[in-house]
């Protein structure tokens, strides 16, 4: 899927011939003719769209995605006559996906929860060997809330014998600050992907419309964790200027996957067209991150995987 994502502020979309024309606020533009293009996401919400190009979308079959100003998906914008993103047959086998696959499934990311959470706490030279046989014993659906075991060692590890993850102190804030951005984005990965980010796996809340995402955020928790902790060590009072623009730019920390380096955002995408394809098939392992890298190692990225995001 090509998928072109407008991220700043003020840019607006025009029809130039048959091209999409994309003017960035604070100078410069871009084009992507729009045949090319199989879906456009406006995560912000301010954005100008022309008429003629909504127009020349919907005739070459090619839906939008309207996000609020939280960058959850809010609204689709999608051409009549043309087959739907949300196929109502991949729907209904979601619905009915039986419930030995779904806690597979949640085992699985429970099981990469706690090992990302070890490998942290031992890059901090502290003993990991308690988190590691922890997340070798999660069981399907995980019955015995291994996961709520490691982090009664995962989370003193990481910011004290005082912190509290329920508290409200400066490290909480940035914590959840930075699960919402990260939550956004598995949300439009999700939506994108032609899930129905309600139906969860673990995750069944009444009125939560992103239950999905809340179960597929889990492996990737560990890189907010991370970059609060890196952010606490720069400055220790934790300044939102400080945390603020790392956690803004999370979705492009390199992470590693099926022996790749791909920046977050790319490992998101995999991990959900993993979902959509154990959903379509019955079958499957669903793709997941193995490793939180160093910056630095963005170098390394694998240049095939990288959405256009402007």
């Amino acid at each position: 899927m090509t998928t072109v994502e407008i991220a700043t502020h003020g840019s607006t979309l025009a029809l130039e011939g048959r091209r999409l024309r994309i003017n960035r606020h604070e100078g410069g533009h871009a084009h992507v003719p729009i045949e090319d293009l199989d879906l456009v996401i406006l995560e912000v919400p301010a954005v100008g769209v022309s008429g003629a190009a909504l127009a020349a979308l919907a005739e070459a079959g090619v839906p939008m995605m309207v996000c609020d100003a939280r960058h959850v998906p809010a609204a689709w914008l999608h051409p009549l006559g043309v087959a739907d993103i949300f196929d109502p047959r991949r729907a209904r086998r979601q619905a009915a996906l039986g419930e030995r696959t779904r806690d597979r499934l949640w085992r699985d990311l429970v099981c990469a929860k706690i090992m990302a959470q070890a490998d942290l706490v031992a890059d901090l030279g502290l003993p990991d060997a308690r988190l590691r046989r922890l997340a070798e014993d999660v069981d399907k659906g995980d019955p015995e809330n291994r996961e709520a075991t490691a982090a009664q060692f995962y989370w003193p590890a990481l910011f004290g014998e005082d912190f509290r993850r329920r508290g409200d102190s400066t490290e909480v804030a940035a914590l959840d600050w930075g699960y919402a951005v990260l939550r956004a984005m598995i949300c439009r990965a999700l939506v994108a992907a032609g899930l129905y980010p309600a139906i969860g796996l673990h995750h069944m809340a009444a009125g939560n419309a992103f239950n999905l995402a809340d179960d597929v955020i889990e492996p990737y928790r560990p890189l907010v964790d991370r970059l609060v902790r890196e952010a606490r060590l720069a400055d220790p009072t934790l300044a939102p200027a400080q945390w603020k623009p790392r956690l803004a730019a999370l979705g492009e920390h390199p992470l590693a996957m099926a022996g790749k380096t791909l920046r977050a955002r790319a490992a998101v995408k995999a991990t959900v067209d993993s979902l959509a394809r154990i959903v379509d098939d019955g079958k499957g392992r669903i793709a997941l991150p193995t490793r939180i890298l160093e910056a630095r190692d963005a170098r390394r990225l694998a240049t095939d995987v990288a959405d256009g995001v402007l």
